[in-house]
């Protein structure tokens, strides 16, 4: 019966630590991807804003504020707007 509870808790232990890996390793790929993702809009968002900033001929911080504010919902969402 001893042998029998080893046995049992061996298989039980063995199943849990292969998917406690599997876990692991499936939550790691989710977060690279979201990570991957968000660098990626974040980079669109900056080249989109750094055109449109661009087409101003802008020379100072407030021209460069005051060019940007039709786009303060964008930079709010995307939690950017206060890095201005």
């Amino acid at each position: 019966m001893l042998g029998a509870a080893y046995l049992a808790s061996a298989l039980i232990s063995s199943s849990f630590e292969k998917n406690v890996g599997q876990w692991l390793t499936e939550t790691t790929r989710f977060v690279i991807v979201e990570i991957t993702e968000r660098e990626d809009d974040a980079a669109q968002i900056a080249a989109a804003l750094t055109g449109a900033a661009s087409q101003t001929g802008i020379d100072t911080a407030d021209g460069f504020k005051a060019a940007l504010k039709p786009y303060e919902p964008v930079l709010a969402a995307d939690g950017r707007l206060d890095d201005l």
